[in-house]
């Protein structure tokens, strides 16, 4: 069992997102998700595997509210890269949703990256590991910004203070 939880911006925390206020999307692979009308599209999450070039396929779908990125295993880091991509060259503002061999030690990095929500398993360990995440204070290298154009690439932030709890 999996469940969705997302970066709270103001705080840098990580929420837990209720189970019964959890959309009830489909993630749909990309071949099924271009067969469908644009109306329908608006419904339903495009998941994205590693191995498909976001640039050739970006224009193709549109521009969804929520792009998922799989991460098939542990060692495959190319969605780091693809939501970083995404938030970059294309401005994408929407939600980018890491699915897959998602581990909660991972999930600053995913963020600092573009990545707005998670889902992990729903298991005692996880629950108690995302409940301790508290997103480090100080970054020494550039990210994907969240202020004041929330996802523009800012270089100057480095060794900036992020507000904390």
């Amino acid at each position: 069992m999996k469940k969705l939880i997302a970066v709270d911006p103001s705080t840098y925390s990580a929420i837990n997102i209720n189970p019964r206020k959890q959309p009830k999307e489909r993630l749909l692979g990309l071949a099924d998700y271009l067969k469908l009308s644009t109306l329908d599209r608006a419904r339903q999450v495009v998941l994205l595997e590693p191995d498909e070039d976001i640039d050739a396929v970006f224009e193709a779908i549109g521009g969804p509210s929520i792009i998922a990125l799989n991460f098939p295993s542990f060692f495959d880091g190319r969605p780091f890269s693809t939501a970083s991509i995404l938030r970059q060259r294309y401005a994408y503002k929407g939600d980018i949703r890491a699915v897959g061999a998602v581990r909660v030690d991972q999930l600053e990095q995913m963020y600092r990256c573009g990545f707005s929500s998670f889902e992990i398993d729903d298991d005692p360990l996880s629950n108690t590991l995302v409940s301790a995440v508290q997103f480090f204070s100080y970054h020494y290298q550039s990210m994907i910004s969240d202020s004041p154009d929330r996802h523009a690439y800012n270089s100057h932030n480095t060794a900036k203070r992020v507000p904390g709890p």
